[in-house]
């Protein structure tokens, strides 16, 4: 899901929608403080919650970011981009940690380190493939005019991909050690419930 979109934003940003580097500095390091301040908040909602509901929810931030950017033009970007980086930044501050967490969440307690590696191996190679199908996809609407560029389309798939991947999560992810019922998280907000 990132890997066929995130390669080339930087390409969209300064070569179709004409965006000065200043603004690009200045929201990077303003997403780097929100960056710090969010992620213990993540990590004591994953600990009330669990890390697959965690990563569910920031996959779904995650492709709303890059819908957000679909609509971004040279007459808007001032506003959406830096809107757009911290929104999706909510989702970065967590989604590294929470793959690690459920990693060894399901990993078995005698080839942790091997289901990790080969675990990291194929996310690895997925990025790589996911990488050259995204060129691909550039070059063939390279000779393309209108307002779904190449770019544009990256985009739409790297959020669909994110919307199909936070299905799966919520449809196949339920490690006994990680999931609260929803009684037992209601009762922490809502006291004598």
């Amino acid at each position: 899901s990132t890997q066929i979109a995130i390669p080339f934003l930087g390409i969209y940003y300064i070569e179709y929608i004409g965006m000065e580097y200043t603004l690009i500095g200045v929201v990077s390091l303003i997403i780097t403080f929100e960056k710090a301040i969010i992620v213990s908040k993540w990590g004591k909602f994953a600990d009330r919650t669990s890390w697959d509901y965690v990563l569910k929810i920031a996959v779904l931030i995650y492709s709303l970011s890059k819908i957000m950017l679909v609509f971004m033009s040279p007459s808007n970007y001032i506003w959406v981009f830096p809107l757009t980086m911290i929104v999706g930044n909510i989702a970065w501050s967590v989604l590294g940690i929470s793959l690690i967490n459920i990693q060894f969440q399901y990993a078995n307690p005698q080839n942790t380190v091997m289901y990790i590696g080969v675990s990291g191996s194929l996310s690895g190679i997925a990025g790589f493939i996911s990488a050259l199908a995204g060129a691909g996809i550039l070059s063939f609407f390279s000779s393309r005019d209108g307002w779904l560029n190449g770019n544009r389309f990256l985009l739409v798939l790297s959020s669909i991909f994110g919307l199909i991947l936070a299905i799966y999560i919520h449809k196949s992810m339920k490690h006994p050690d990680m999931f609260i019922p929803l009684q037992k998280l209601t009762s922490k907000i809502i006291p004598g419930k």
